[in-house]
């Protein structure tokens, strides 16, 4: 064999044996692929998910507050409760959308602003039945957590924050017949002003207070509307002073105020019960009541807790978001306090 066929020879041995190395792993390959489409037609290959750790920052959530109106102290006192609570959760995103009317029309277009901004909870005082139940039944549609504060819709809520007016109605009564036995009356009659026969509030507040007088001699007189107006509640309870009442009832602060006035007018011979709504967490309450209570014209008045309210409904709210609480509809009452002239 001479050099030069031997120097040919070599690469071409070497070619030779890389083309069949590669052959074969070619048909490895190929059957390898083969072996697993015939598993995945048999058997669905599982592709393991990732289960997300919790992160040391939770999600942010937004949070949004529509009273029934701006005007009324009693719905400011609600917002900062809320406002405080939200405070101290600082992932949660608060934003205050204030009506400037009791429009139905307006409360509506604040929850359909809150639904199209994102809000993952309303917290909400409906003022009604017509517009305000269509857009909070749409607020539900996109996902919306709905809470109720004082007040409610038939749409259900994940939870609702209010008073129980029918106890708040019966401690009422309480004082008042136990005023009256203090002072040695036993009998007689007894007047309620209200504001009219359609605001559930009141009407539960004037059948918690009925409740307290069934088995005594004192006769409940049938209620009277003012409205919530002061001057309308200071005539109606300027006659029934004339028809020899011993006791009046104003079932909201604006029949409070006026039949105060009237009792204050006449010497203070008639016991009155009031209830504010204006009460604050510090203990301030409307100064229309403030001269009434210190006076002796009102014996006492039944205050909610607005600002109790507005701080539970915001500490629900977080509670729900964080799945800490469930979604069930309970109602939830942050109490009442009966408050006299030493409290004020």
């Amino acid at each position: 064999m001479n050099k030069q066929f031997k120097y040919i020879l070599i690469p071409l041995t070497i070619l030779v044996l890389v083309t069949l190395m590669n052959s074969c792993a070619m048909d490895e390959t190929k059957t390898l692929i083969e072996k697993n489409d015939m598993q995945s037609t048999q058997s669905p290959t599982v592709i393991p998910t990732l289960e997300l750790m919790p992160t040391s920052e939770p999600a942010m959530y937004k949070v949004y507050y529509i009273p029934m109106d701006y005007l009324d102290n009693f719905w400011k006192v609600v917002e900062q409760g809320a406002r405080d609570a939200a405070q101290k959760a600082p992932k949660i995103e608060y934003r205050y959308l204030p009506l400037y009317s009791k429009s139905l029309e307006e409360q509506a277009e604040m929850i359909n602003k809150a639904v199209y901004d994102g809000a993952d909870v309303i917290l909400v005082a409906p003022n009604g039945y017509d517009m305000t139940t269509f857009a909070l039944m749409r607020a539900k549609t996109a996902g919306v957590k709905i809470i109720y504060i004082d007040t409610q819709d038939s749409v259900d809520s994940s939870k609702t924050i209010t008073t129980d007016n029918w106890n708040l109605g019966n401690v009422a009564g309480k004082e008042m017949l136990a005023t009256l036995y203090e002072g040695g009356c036993t009998s007689g009659m007894i007047g309620i002003i209200s504001v009219n026969a359609d605001t559930k509030v009141t009407v539960d507040r004037d059948n918690g207070f009925r409740e307290v007088f069934k088995d005594t001699e004192f006769e409940i007189l049938s209620t009277l509307y003012c409205e919530g107006d002061p001057d309308r509640a200071h005539s109606i309870a300027d006659e029934l002073i004339e028809r020899g009442v011993v006791g009046i009832f104003g079932t909201n602060e604006g029949s409070a105020v006026g039949s105060g006035n009237a009792i204050n007018a006449d010497g203070n011979k008639v016991v009155g019960i009031g209830c504010d709504q204006s009460y604050v967490a510090t203990g301030v309450q409307s100064d229309r009541l403030h001269g009434l209570l210190q006076d002796g014209a009102l014996v006492c008045t039944i205050v909610q807790k607005p600002y109790n309210m507005g701080y539970l409904a915001m500490e629900t709210a977080i509670d729900i978001l964080n799945g800490i609480i469930m979604e069930d509809g309970d109602v939830i009452d942050p109490g009442v306090t009966v408050l006299t002239k030493n409290d004020v």
